[in-house]
């Protein structure tokens, strides 16, 4: 906090909020942890663009609050649907299932 000229306190910016700092970066290791998966599905992300990156030196860096828009933006509710108009919840589950090795279903032939 820093003192105005009118006697009012001003919060002090660069990442320190009520006087306790405030962090704005992240490594990989910290994203993966945040968003529960591996390094290399975060290493993906950077790759594809889904996560934007700071570059300190040779330190690769993730803003939190671009961690906290890939998540807001990649929520998907129950009863919203996938590019091919199936249900992406169901989409999910299936496939899932699928990598779990859960056996397929076959119809059943009537005679």
């Amino acid at each position: 906090m820093r003192a105005t000229g009118n006697g009012a306190v001003a919060p002090v910016s660069g990442g320190q909020q009520g006087g306790v700092a405030v962090k704005l970066l992240m490594d990989v290791p910290e994203v993966a942890e945040a968003l529960g998966c591996g390094r290399t599905f975060v290493y993906q992300l950077i790759t594809n663009g889904d996560i934007p990156i700071v570059k300190l030196g040779r330190l690769t860096r993730v803003r939190v609050t671009d961690v906290e828009t890939l998540i807001s933006h990649s929520a998907i509710g129950p009863d919203e649907t996938d590019k091919t108009g199936r249900n992406a919840a169901a989409a999910d589950a299936g496939r899932a299932a699928s990598r779990r090795g859960a056996p397929h279903t076959v119809p059943q032939e009537r005679f």
